[in-house]
């Protein structure tokens, strides 16, 4: 059975290279193993868990019913510049994601969510995982994005 893949991008993605995905796709068994050698990759099926715990239609309208608005989740390759920069906190945990990334092992996407001004993302997890991926000189971060939605939700 193929194994989905995704991978951390030095480039944005591009349609002539089957390595760069922006979404989960399936591929074949033996691009996987090429893929895995050349790229830092997430865990993509961190990322089907995840969406599906949180896209429950009778939450949404819950949370829309509560607060005026819901939260869409979504995985996207985000632009690392789209991303509101916070300092490490803890210098281990920096040094650890950096030598993960190093050594291939699958990361769990950051979390973002919508900025209120319009602007940058803020980063709700991975501050050490942002800055990692821009010392190892990557443009862009998978990333689970929290958008906040004012109108009600689909039924």
């Amino acid at each position: 059975m193929p194994a989905l893949v995704g991978e951390w991008i030095k480039e944005p993605p591009s349609k002539n290279n089957p390595y760069l995905k922006t979404e989960m796709e399936e591929e074949p068994e033996d691009m996987v193993s090429e893929a895995s050698t050349n790229h830092y990759q997430y865990d993509p099926a961190v990322v089907t868990r995840w969406l599906e715990m949180f896209s429950d239609p009778k939450s949404n309208k819950e949370e829309y019913d509560q607060y005026g608005a819901w939260s869409k989740y979504s995985f996207k390759m985000v632009p690392i510049s789209e991303i509101e920069k916070k300092p490490i906190w803890s210098q281990k945990k920096y040094d650890i994601n950096l030598e993960k990334m190093k050594n291939g092992t699958p990361l769990e996407p950051i979390k973002l969510t919508d900025n209120i001004d319009g602007k940058k993302l803020v980063i709700t997890d991975g501050i050490h995982r942002v800055a990692a991926s821009e010392t190892l000189g990557y443009t862009h971060i998978p990333a689970i994005v929290t958008e906040w939605i004012q109108t009600p939700p689909p039924k």
